[in-house]
C-alpha cells in the first residue's frame, strides 16, 4: 500500500539527485561498478536505481555490449535518470 508520506515526488527526486544521492552513492557506486566490471558480465540488473547515480557509473564502466537494466519502485525518482544516463 502506497502512502503519501513514502512517495518521492515533486521536488524530492531533483533535490535527492543533486544533494543527498551524490554524497551517499558516488564513492560506493564507483567501487561497485569496478567490481562488477571485473566479472565481465553480459547482463546486469540494478534494483532500486533511484535517480540513476550508480546506473551512470555502471554505464561508464561496463563494456558497451553489456545489457544493463535499471529499475525502481518510485516512478518520479526513475524519471530523473534518462536526463543523465544514455540509452544502451
Amino acid at each position: 500500500m502506497k502512502s503519501e508520506f513514502t512517495q518521492f515526488d515533486g521536488s524530492i527526486p531533483d533535490n535527492y539527485d543533486e544533494y543527498l544521492g551524490p554524497n551517499i552513492f558516488v564513492d560506493y557506486g564507483a567501487d561497485l561498478a569496478h567490481r562488477v566490471e571485473k566479472l565481465k558480465p553480459h547482463r546486469v540488473l540494478e534494483l532500486a536505481a533511484g535517480t540513476g547515480i550508480v546506473t551512470r557509473l555502471l554505464c561508464d564502466t561496463l563494456d558497451s555490449d553489456c545489457d544493463l537494466v535499471a529499475t525502481d519502485l518510485n516512478d518520479p525518482m526513475i524519471d530523473v535518470a534518462p536526463q543523465k544516463v544514455p540509452p544502451r
